[in-house]
C-alpha cells in the first residue's frame, strides 16, 4: 500500500493512568512503528475500566484503521482487554489449546505453579491470529474486521519486545507504505534557544526535499532530529547541518555525556560535588547500571543541600589537590550564578569558573551544571591523556 498510515496505541492499566508506572510500552512500539513508515500515531493511556475501555476502541476506529494495544491479556481479575474487543466486534471468544499447552511446559520448566484462573490467557476472540509469546505466558494475537485491524499485545515491556522481534515486525510490512524507510538522525545541542536553533536548521535544509525534522527540548539540551530516507546518501545533508548547527553541538546520536565521561575514567577516581544536590550521583550511578564495561573504583562526596556559598567552591578547590586517587573532580558554588570545575590527574590541575548561557530555577541550573562538568571534564581528560 502506498497511502500515509496511521495508528492509535491504547496501553491499558490503572497503574499507568494512574501515574504509578511510566507508560514505555508505547514510546517504544510508536518508535518501531515510526521506522517501519507509520506516520501519524496518538498514544492513549485508559485505566482498567470495561465501559472506558470499550468506548476508547470506538474512538481510536474512528481515527485510524490499525490499533495496538498493550495490556490486560493475563490471568487475573482485571485482565479483560479480550473480552472487550471480543465483545466490541460482536466475536465469541475460542480457546487455544495450544497456548495451553506452552504455558504447561513454561511452569514446568520455571517451576511455577499452575492454577485455573491462568487458562483465560487462552481465549481469543474468533478468526484472530495468535502471537507466541516466547518471554511469558499471555500470547497476543491480532483480529481483522469490516477494514480495522486491531493488535494486543501483554504489558510486560520485555515480553512486548520479544514478540514484535519474533513474529510483529514481520506482520505488520503488508500493512505499512510502500516507500523507503527512513534513517533517524540526532544531536543535542547547547547554548541557543529551542526557537532559534529551529530557525537555522530550517534555514539550512531548506533546498532539501523529502526530510523531516524534529525537535525536543529536554533541560540542559536541545535535539535536534532528522529523518533521511534510506535510499538516498544522508552525507551530503549531514554535512550541510553539521556546518550549520556545529558550534552547538555536543552530543550525537546515542552518546550520552554521563556513560562518555565513566569510559573515559581511569581506575580509581574521587569526585567532590557541592552544587547538583545529588544529580551527578543519579547520572553516574544509571550510566553505570547501562554499562557493559568494568566501572572504576569511583568516590563521589555530595554536599547536601545544594550549596553556593563562595567558600564552598574554593574549600573544595584546595582539597582536589589533597586527594590520594588518581583522578580528582570537584564542581564547586562561587555564586548563585557562577560555578566552578576543577580536575587534577597525577600532577596536573585544571580550573574553571564559568556561568550558564541560560539560568532558571535551580533544579535546572543544578541539571545544567551537571553536565556541563560531564562534558568538560570528558574533554579535559582526553587532552590530559
Amino acid at each position: 500500500m502506498s497511502e500515509s498510515v496511521s495508528a492509535v496505541l491504547l496501553a491499558i492499566g490503572t497503574e499507568l493512568s494512574s501515574g504509578q508506572v511510566i507508560n514505555s510500552n508505547s514510546a517504544w512500539l510508536a518508535t518501531r512503528l515510526s521506522e517501519a513508515g507509520c506516520e501519524n500515531i496518538l498514544h492513549w493511556t485508559i485505566p482498567d475500566d470495561r465501559v472506558l475501555n470499550r468506548e476508547a476502541f470506538e474512538s481510536a476506529a474512528a481515527q485510524t484503521r490499525l490499533i495496538m494495544v498493550s495490556g490486560g491479556l493475563g490471568p487475573t481479575s482485571d485482565d479483560f482487554t479480550r473480552d472487550v474487543i471480543a465483545e466490541w466486534l460482536g466475536l465469541a471468544l475460542k480457546y487455544h489449546s495450544p497456548s495451553w499447552e506452552r504455558i504447561e511446559a513454561r511452569a514446568k520448566t520455571y517451576g511455577f505453579a499452575l492454577v485455573e484462573s491462568q487458562r483465560q490467557q487462552c481465549y481469543f476472540p474468533e478468526g484472530a491470529e495468535i502471537f507466541t509469546n516466547p518471554a511469558g505466558t499471555a500470547d497476543g494475537f491480532a483480529i481483522k474486521k469490516d477494514g480495522l485491524t486491531i493488535i494486543a499485545l501483554p504489558g510486560p515491556p520485555h515480553e512486548i519486545q520479544a514478540i514484535w522481534e519474533s513474529v510483529l515486525a514481520d506482520y505488520l510490512k503488508p500493512l505499512m507504505p510502500e516507500r523507503a524507510p527512513v534513517a533517524l538522525y540526532r544531536w543535542q545541542c547547547l547554548g541557543i534557544p529551542e526557537g532559534s536553533l529551529g530557525e537555522v536548521v530550517e534555514a539550512a535544509l531548506q533546498d532539501e526535499q523529502g526530510l523531516i525534522t524534529g525537535y525536543r527540548a529536554h533541560a540542559p539540551y536541545i535535539e535536534v532530529k532528522l529523518w533521511i530516507p534510506t535510499d538516498r546518501d544522508p552525507s551530503p545533508v549531514l554535512q550541510k547541518l553539521e556546518a550549520a548547527i556545529g558550534e552547538w553541538i555536543v552530543l550525537k546520536g546515542d552518546e550520552d555525556a554521563a556513560s562518555r565521561f565513566l569510559a573515559a575514567l581511569p581506575s580509581q577516581v574521587q569526585i567532590y560535588d557541592a552544587v547538583t544536590g545529588g544529580m551527578l550521583a543519579q547520572r553516574l550511578q544509571g550510566a553505570a547500571i547501562l554499562s557493559q564495561a568494568a566501572v572504576p573504583k569511583l568516590q563521589l562526596t555530595t554536599a547536601w543541600p545544594l550549596s553556593t556559598e563562595p567558600q564552598a567552591g574554593e574549600q573544595m578547590l584546595q582539597n582536589l589537590g589533597l586527594a590520594e586517587t588518581e583522578l580528582g573532580l570537584v564542581i564547586g558554588g562561587i555564586s548563585e550564578k557562577r560555578w566552578s570545575l576543577g580536575l587534577r590527574l597525577g600532577a596536573a590541575t585544571r580550573f574553571e569558573i564559568f556561568e550558564l548561557t541560560f539560568s532558571g530555577p535551580p533544579e535546572r541550573n543544578a541539571r545544567s551544571v551537571c553536565e556541563r562538568a560531564l562534558m568538560s571534564w570528558w574533554e579535559w581528560l582526553h587532552e590530559s591523556i
